[in-house]
């Protein structure tokens, strides 16, 4: 029973009945089975009782390192979704969003700067005059492998049925079930999947590669700086995604369902070269006053925005067709207006991230918070 209460105590349980018997019994065999490990999860349950979640967090991300095994890194991934309430977070910074200086980029393009060049500083100066900023290979080409076939065995696992999933494919593909804290209970994994992507936080060993993948970049320490806080990362808007060239999405500004008063910024990375022969994106070149209003005219969806009011927002700063090499980056916040671009002549499928960050001071509880 000692494996069992550890499992609860991390906070999982299981989305499908079926499912979460077949977990359970993994657990009760591997963790009896391996005393180094479940001396591991006994430390950091201690730490965690303590108060002291990132040192938990700490000491089962060193055992993943070590040897990697589905029952250590789904209690992982529960912690960190059920840690963030209960760590102090900051106050945040006193002033929003980032006074910045006179832009040394071009109007009416996303500017774009090596990944050497970047700082919270520039960061700001493109997402806050420009409505975005690129980063040319931000990930090496182990990386990029790295991530895609991450994706790959997530997406893979994702649709083996829940009873038919070995170790292996757990450790890929397990829903996490969001802790009562937070309120929120409801994940539209379907609709990702139909999209072409798994959510991070459901492949414990995909996220945890991300998050191994993004602290190697030097990234995380850019966006902390930014938005003047260690952020955390969102259950229901980071994805793995792996979208077919016959894909479309409506213009939108994420902030027409991320709700008012958030500081956050989205990292999206492409895994593939983008723009050519796989889809891309076109966006607004320009930092947007605030939320323009969706479900008008032809749009196609209640939250997008149609072509009439994508011009009337942009004014004298057209819409871009945006290309990227693999490893490369764009990262923008709530107000950026953008679409999926996609040609006819497009044959390839693109393979990307995208992580969105938030300040914990002022979290939407309902995105379902991770602590990174």
């Amino acid at each position: 029973m000692r494996a069992l209460y550890e499992a609860v105590f991390c906070g999982w349980k299981p989305a499908d009945p079926k499912f979460g018997g077949s977990i359970v019994r993994v657990l009760l065999r591997r963790l009896f089975g391996l005393p180094s490990q479940q001396n591991v999860v006994d430390t950091s349950q201690r730490l965690f009782s303590a108060g002291l979640v990132r040192e938990a967090i700490d000491r089962l991300s060193a055992q993943v390192r070590a040897a990697p095994s589905a029952d250590i890194e789904i209690c992982l991934m529960a912690m960190r979704h059920r840690g963030f309430f209960h760590v102090q977070h900051p106050q945040g910074a006193p002033h929003w969003p980032p006074v910045v200086q006179a832009s040394p980029f071009a109007a009416g393009v996303i500017p774009s700067v090596e990944k050497d060049q970047l700082s919270a500083s520039i960061l700001a100066q493109g997402i806050q005059g420009h409505g975005a900023l690129i980063v040319r290979g931000l990930l090496s080409s182990a990386q990029i492998s790295t991530m895609t076939a991450a994706i790959d065995n997530a997406i893979k696992a994702a649709d083996v049925e829940p009873d038919r999933r070995n170790e292996e494919q757990q450790a890929w593909f397990t829903p996490l079930q969001p802790c009562p804290e937070g309120g929120e209970q409801k994940i539209a994994r379907k609709w990702v999947r139909d999209g072409g992507g798994v959510l991070a936080a459901d492949s414990p060993r995909g996220f945890f590669k991300l998050l191994e993948t993004l602290g190697q970049s030097g990234v995380l320490p850019v966006l902390a700086g930014y938005l003047g806080e260690a952020p955390a990362l969102s259950v229901k808007k980071t994805t793995l995604r792996r979208v077919s060239p016959k894909s479309n999405s409506g213009w939108h500004q994420d902030g027409a369902f991320l709700g008012q008063d958030i500081r956050t910024v989205n990292l999206w990375i492409a895994l593939t070269d983008c723009g050519v022969d796989a889809p891309s994106m076109d966006m607004v070149p320009t930092r947007l006053p605030g939320i323009v209003p969706t479900g008008t005219g032809e749009a196609s969806f209640s939250w997008s925005v149609d072509d009439a009011a994508v011009r009337a927002a942009a004014g004298d700063t057209p819409p871009v067709r945006l290309h990227f090499k693999a490893g490369d980056a764009i990262l923008f916040d709530e107000r950026n207006l953008h679409r999926t671009a996609v040609d006819p002549g497009m044959t390839q499928e693109r393979y990307a991230i995208e992580a969105w960050f938030f300040a914990p001071s002022c979290y939407p509880l309902n995105q379902l918070p991770l602590l990174c």
